[in-house]
């Protein structure tokens, strides 16, 4: 939030020849900031926003190191960042460059991903226990209001001596396109599995008050469930899903694909490659920096205080 904070104040242009070239750290005089507010009418904010990120976030900038930092240098760099970067063309063509250099990096996503779903298969405790969603339950105050209500799930053991499961779900309507940031609740199912069984898991306030009207067939209707068993025991042995030892990055990009996730994916058959993001960061920054290599370090050091 507070980064946010922090390029919103210093986030606007400004014509700079009837900006002082004087030092930040020195207050403008009220007829400098008039003049300089004829010229450009954003000044005066952005002057009193400015002054108020250095009050708030210098207090560790060693300021004889930023000495020669001055206003007009200051609103020169800001003019010639946001302009480098609203330029829609330098977007297309460093995304051009990006996808040609790492072709055949991203060539091999598909085939990586393959792997993982195959040894998933092969060697997750998924293939210990298969665990479904039943059905949605509730019980009742004495005058048949809801009190609490439940989801049901259904285990069913596939070898014996299963004693207790891990398992996180999470939902979403149908329609969603984004699946990558839902919602995750975790349960742990405490009892030995002879044979197939049910278990009860109660809802908080939040999706008690969400679902106390639904139906099974009004929510397996509007909704798809996902779960996945994170750790068990079995005959008195622990085993877990991180045994498995499968990429984050592949985890993700099974969540959602896209050029971001895909990328990440793409490092892992060469760990040298830089993601799109990085690509577009290291030319703005060389930019940037030739741009004003005081201002920029400057900069950087302000964000990095926001951030703190």
């Amino acid at each position: 939030m507070k980064r946010v904070l922090f390029i919103a104040l210093v986030g606007l242009l400004a014509s700079c020849s009837n900006i002082p070239d004087k030092p930040i750290w020195v207050d403008l005089e009220s007829d400098e900031i008039a003049k300089a507010t004829m010229e450009n009418p954003e000044f005066k904010e952005f002057y009193t926003n400015f002054s108020l990120a250095l009050t708030l976030y210098s207090s560790n900038i060693d300021k004889k190191q930023y000495k020669n930092v001055t206003w007009r240098k200051l609103f020169n760099y800001i003019e010639y960042r946001d302009k480098l970067s609203n330029d829609t063309t330098i977007y297309r063509k460093l995304y051009d460059e990006w996808t040609e250099k790492y072709r055949v990096e991203m060539a091999k996503v598909d085939s990586i991903s393959d792997y993982w779903k195959k040894y998933k298969e092969q060697k997750s405790i998924e293939r210990y226990i298969n665990i479904e969603f039943f059905s949605i339950a509730k019980s009742y105050y004495w005058d048949d209001f809801v009190e609490d209500v439940y989801f049901k799930f259904k285990f069913t053991p596939k070898v014996k001596g299963i004693e207790q499961v891990r398992f996180k779900y999470s939902y979403c309507y149908k329609i969603e396109q984004n699946r990558s940031n839902l919602e995750e609740h975790v349960c742990i199912f405490s009892q030995p599995l002879p044979s197939a069984t049910t278990g009860a898991f109660k809802m908080d306030y939040d999706e008690k008050e969400r679902f106390k009207d639904a139906t099974t067939a009004s929510f397996t209707n509007a909704y798809d469930m996902f779960i996945e068993i994170v750790d068990m025991r079995i005959n008195g042995k622990n085993y877990s899903m991180d045994d498995l030892k499968i990429p984050d990055a592949v985890y993700t990009f099974w969540k959602k694909d896209d050029i971001h996730t895909r990328a990440d994916v793409a490092k892992l058959s060469n760990p040298k490659m830089i993601s799109l993001k990085e690509y577009y960061e290291d030319y703005y920054n060389k930019k940037l920096s030739g741009k004003d290599k005081l201002v920029f370090s400057f900069m950087n050091e302000m964000s990095k205080q926001v951030n703190e």
